[in-house]
């Protein structure tokens, strides 16, 4: 009897690690493109007529989007900023591998630079 509900409860274990590993493939998919940059940040310089350009990070995801000045503040916080509201957008949760993932990935979005009017 013991080794029936044994067998149940890892079953039910395995089913759960399933579960998560699928949740966390489909987490990467949507934040990260096939070459590891980041799906969802951008790196803009806002022109401004009559006032000081703009440096900015856009985020976009899930249909809505959020700007982050990087002026008032360094890179860094600026782009741990953007990821936390991207993972907020998307719903997911920020794991280490995750942020192992965007780290890698910073320099890609601090060497991206692109003037908008």
């Amino acid at each position: 009897m013991a080794l029936i509900e044994a067998q149940k409860h890892d079953a039910e274990l395995t089913r759960k690690a399933e579960l998560a590993k699928l949740a966390h493939d489909l987490a990467l998919n949507r934040l990260f493109k096939k070459d590891g940059r980041v799906m969802g940040i951008k790196r803009i310089t806002r022109k401004r007529e009559g006032r000081r350009d703009a440096d900015v990070l856009i985020i976009r995801a899930q249909g809505k989007s959020a700007e982050i000045s990087i002026d008032c503040r360094t890179f860094t916080e600026g782009y741990k900023l953007a990821i936390n509201k991207l993972v907020e957008l998307h719903g997911v949760e920020l794991t280490t591998e995750l942020t192992v993932m965007f780290n890698k990935a910073k320099a890609g979005v601090l060497n991206e630079s692109n003037s908008i009017l």
